[in-house]
């Protein structure tokens, strides 16, 4: 009557496909209308309402993991059998089903007011559920946990490779301007030299002219000759050194510069390549990291168990079971009550016709009590025997062995 479906979420269902909630909330599970129809006989016996109470039938409530409870009807104070249930699905999750108005001594509200049946007293638990374990990628999981050192390290890469870069620009414009300063400085050293050389040959030439001048005045014109030869050939003599050392200095000055100019160049060069490899290798150690990672063997999390076999099955829920007599039992104990009725145990005083059913009844009284003072002794001693013995009254004489006790119901009123 109540069974799970068999979902592969593993969540415990009724017999309509409905999941349970998520939340530890009492619920009303599952209600079997008129319960006690379903352990009623049919047909012969349909009218002996006795089947339906223990010993003759029970009601077992079980989820096939080891845990069952077995109920009379007759302490089930309600015509609907209801299942109430207690999910809870934190650690350690588990389900609890009971069954309502069990031992119930009034008509109260099972979720307000708990105490008049059994509750938990007989409850049912399915605390095992299924579990599977799951593989992990594991190269996943490190790339997911180390996501951002891994970024961090590329933007590092990222950082010095740029900051060399800036370093090297900023080295060359410094050369570059050493450079530029020498050869201004060079410039103005020869420009100062030029104008020193020719001031001391204007100097030379108009201290020569003087003297040329004196010698003519005095008629010593052989002396003045040769002291202007003399003359012109210090001048000559001074611009030739002069030249010499500006040229030297010159030249002295431009290879400086060129070396400069190719060390510098050579140290830019060496220091591009370093900072390209530099930068190549990081990247590469970033890279050979992740490769490794790809190696990484994968991991397992969570372990195979609970009640895997009764979630294969579609076992995994709350099964009612209604158990009866078997047929040869229910009709020999059958055929006996419908020919003598059952025991009521109880002081009743009998209806003036001796008559509880349409057709014939049975009397055994355990004691036999008559209030009459008028009946004489004797007959009352025998009277008393008949009913104590058990004697049939017939409501029609002719039925006396041609009647099926079967084929009669209780009269108006008769509980049966």
């Amino acid at each position: 009557w109540i069974t799970s479906n068999g979902l592969p979420s593993g969540l415990i269902c009724d017999a309509t496909g409905e999941s349970l909630p998520t939340t530890s909330t009492y619920k009303l599970f599952k209600s079997i209308t008129n319960f006690r129809d379903k352990l009623q006989p049919t047909g012969r016996y349909a009218m002996l309402k006795k089947f339906a109470t223990y010993p003759y039938s029970l009601i077992e409530v079980t989820a096939y993991n080891g845990q069952a409870l077995i109920f009379r009807p007759e302490t089930i104070n309600s015509n609907d059998l209801r299942i109430f249930e207690i999910p809870f699905y934190n650690e350690p999750e588990r389900v609890v089903f009971y069954l309502g108005d069990v031992n119930r001594g009034g008509d109260s509200d099972p979720f307000g007011n708990l105490s008049p049946d059994e509750f938990l007293d007989m409850a049912i638990t399915v605390d095992s559920f299924p579990t599977t374990n799951v593989v992990n990628n594991s190269t996943i999981a490190y790339l997911t946990n180390n996501r951002k050192s891994i970024a961090w390290q590329y933007s590092s890469a990222d950082w010095s490779q740029a900051k060399t870069q800036l370093g090297i620009e900023q080295s060359s414009a410094s050369t570059a301007q050493q450079n530029n300063f020498r050869n201004q400085n060079t410039d103005l050293q020869n420009s100062q030299a030029s104008q020193a050389n020719g001031l001391n040959n204007a100097q030379s030439i108009v201290t020569g002219a003087v003297g040329a001048v004196g010698n003519l005045a005095s008629g010593n014109v052989g002396g003045a000759a040769s002291t202007a030869i003399n003359t012109g050939v210090n001048v000559a003599f001074n611009n030739l050194r002069t030249n010499q050392n500006n040229s030297f200095r010159s030249q002295s000055t431009s290879l400086q510069n060129t070396q400069a100019t190719q060390a510098t160049d050579l140290n830019n060069s060496y220091a591009t390549r370093a900072m390209q490899g530099d930068y190549a290798n990081q990247i590469a150690g970033i890279n050979a990291k992740i490769q490794d990672a790809s190696l990484l063997e994968p991991s397992v999390s969570g372990q195979v168990g609970g009640e895997t076999m009764s979630w294969k099955f579609s076992l995994l829920g709350i099964f009612v079971k209604f158990k009866k007599l078997s047929t040869e039992a229910e009709r020999n104990i059958g055929e006996y009550w419908l020919r003598y009725g059952y025991m009521v145990q109880r002081f009743i005083t009998p209806p003036e016709n001796w008559q509880c059913m349409t057709h014939a009844t049975y009397w055994q009284m355990a004691e036999t009590y008559l209030t009459s003072a008028t009946c004489p002794q004797p007959y009352r001693m025998a009277i008393r025997g008949i009913f104590e013995k058990g004697v049939t009254v017939w409501s029609n004489p002719d039925d006396i062995g041609n009647f099926d006790f079967a084929n009669q119901q209780p009269l108006d009123g008769i509980a049966y």
